[in-house]
C-alpha cells in the first residue's frame, strides 16, 4: 500500500513539473510574441503607419495586459491615430490599477487638451509632475512642467501661467534655455519685471546674448522703463547690427521715450506738450479705427470733450493740472473704445503701452 501512495505522490510530482514547465513555456513564448509586436508596432510608428502601429500594440498589449510599457505605446498611438476616446479608455485601465503612474497621467492630460478640456488636463498634468516615473524622474517632472506652462500660456489664465512659471523658475537648476522660457513665459503672465531680472541674470552669464537683449528691452517696453529698454537694445546692435526685429524695437523704444510724460526731470511746459500729444494720438487713432460708424453716445461725448481740450487756446504758464487733465481726458477716451478698435498688437502700440503705464 505504501509502496502504490509512493508512486502515486511521484506521479503527482511528475505532473506538477511537467504543468510548471509547460506554463513557464507558454509564459515565455507570450512574452517573447509581445516583446516582437511591440518592437513591430515602434517600426510602424518610425514609418507613421499608425493604424498597424495601434493593431500591433493592441495585440500585445493583449497578451500581456499587466505591462505598462505596451499599454503606453497603444495609448499613444491611439492619440496619433486620433482615437482619442480609445486612448482615454486604455490609460483608464492603467490608471485604475495604479493613479500615480505618471506616464499615465500625462498622456491623459493631452487627451484632454485635445478635446478643449483644460482644467481636467492641468489636473492630469500635476498629478504625472507628482507621480512615479519609472525612470529620468526629476528630468520627466521638468518636461511635464514646462508643457504644462505653455498649455497656461495657450489656454490659461494670468495667475495660473504665472504661478507655474515661478514653479518652473524654481527647478530649472539654471538651465539658460529653460531659463528663456521662463522668462518669455512670466511676459506672458504679465509680469514683466519678473522677466527682466530672469533676463538680467541670463546677461550675468551670457554677456553676448542677442535674444536676452531683446527680451529684456521687451520686458523693460511692458514694465514702462523706456530708457532701460533703450540700452539693452544699443547694447544688443553692438552684437547683431543689421537685425530689423531689433531696429523695431529700437523705434518703438525712441518713440516711447519721446512721448512718455512720467519723468520728474520735465519741465510743465515738456508734460503738457507731451500730454497734448497723447490726448491728439489717441483721439485721431480711434477716429481712424471707427471710420464710417457710428460711435456710441458714451465715445462721442469723450471724443467731443477731447477735441475742445485741444483746441483750447492756452493762456498763461503751463501747469501740471493742464497736463494732468489731457492724460485724464486720454485714458476716458481709450477705455471708451469699442471693441473693434482695441488694437490686436497693442504690445507695440506706443499709446496703448504709455496709457497703460499711465493708468496704473
Amino acid at each position: 500500500m505504501q509502496g502504490v501512495a509512493a508512486v502515486v505522490l511521484l506521479l503527482l510530482i511528475a505532473l506538477y513539473s511537467v504543468d510548471q514547465f509547460l506554463a513557464r513555456l507558454e509564459q515565455r513564448e507570450v512574452g517573447a510574441e509581445g516583446r516582437r509586436l511591440y518592437a513591430v508596432g515602434q517600426k510602424l510608428l518610425t514609418q507613421n503607419r499608425i493604424p498597424g502601429a495601434i493593431d500591433a500594440f493592441a495585440r500585445a498589449h493583449a497578451l500581456e495586459r499587466s505591462n505598462r510599457s505596451y499599454a503606453i505605446a497603444l495609448a499613444s498611438s491611439q492619440m496619433a491615430g486620433r482615437q482619442i476616446e480609445a486612448s482615454r479608455n486604455t490609460l483608464t485601465e492603467i490608471l485604475q490599477r495604479d493613479s500615480n503612474y505618471a506616464p499615465a497621467n500625462l498622456l491623459m492630460a493631452r487627451t484632454m487638451v485635445q478635446d478643449q478640456r483644460y482644467r481636467e488636463a492641468d489636473s492630469y498634468y500635476h498629478r504625472a509632475i507628482y507621480g512615479t516615473w519609472p525612470e529620468n524622474q526629476s528630468q520627466e517632472r521638468l518636461k511635464t512642467r514646462l508643457e504644462v506652462a505653455d498649455m497656461l500660456a495657450a489656454h490659461g489664465g494670468s495667475y495660473e501661467l504665472l504661478s507655474e512659471a515661478l514653479l518652473l523658475q524654481n527647478t530649472s537648476g539654471n538651465d539658460p534655455a529653460i531659463l528663456k522660457h521662463v522668462a518669455a513665459l512670466l511676459l506672458q503672465a504679465g509680469s514683466p519685471g519678473r522677466a527682466a531680472l530672469v533676463y538680467r541674470s541670463l546677461l550675468r552669464v551670457a554677456p553676448s546674448d542677442r535674444d536676452a537683449y531683446a527680451g529684456l528691452a521687451r520686458a523693460e517696453i511692458l514694465d514702462g522703463n523706456y530708457g532701460a529698454a533703450h540700452l539693452a537694445l544699443v547694447k544688443a546692435f553692438t552684437h547683431s547690427p543689421n537685425d530689423a526685429e531689433l531696429r523695431r524695437e529700437m523705434d518703438l523704444a525712441g518713440r516711447l521715450l519721446s512721448l512718455d510724460p512720467t519723468p520728474r526731470h520735465l519741465s510743465s511746459a515738456e508734460k503738457l506738450r507731451r500730454s497734448d500729444e497723447i490726448l491728439t494720438l489717441a483721439r485721431q487713432e480711434i477716429l481712424g479705427c471707427l471710420g464710417s460708424q457710428t460711435a456710441s453716445p458714451v465715445l462721442a461725448q469723450e471724443l467731443d470733450d477731447a477735441g475742445k481740450l485741444l483746441a483750447e487756446k492756452l493762456r498763461g504758464a503751463a501747469t501740471n493740472e493742464r497736463a494732468e487733465m489731457r492724460l485724464s481726458q486720454a485714458e476716458r477716451l481709450w477705455r471708451a473704445r469699442p471693441p473693434l478698435c482695441v488694437p490686436a498688437a497693442s504690445q507695440d502700440d506706443p499709446i496703448a503701452l504709455l496709457l497703460k503705464k499711465i493708468g496704473q
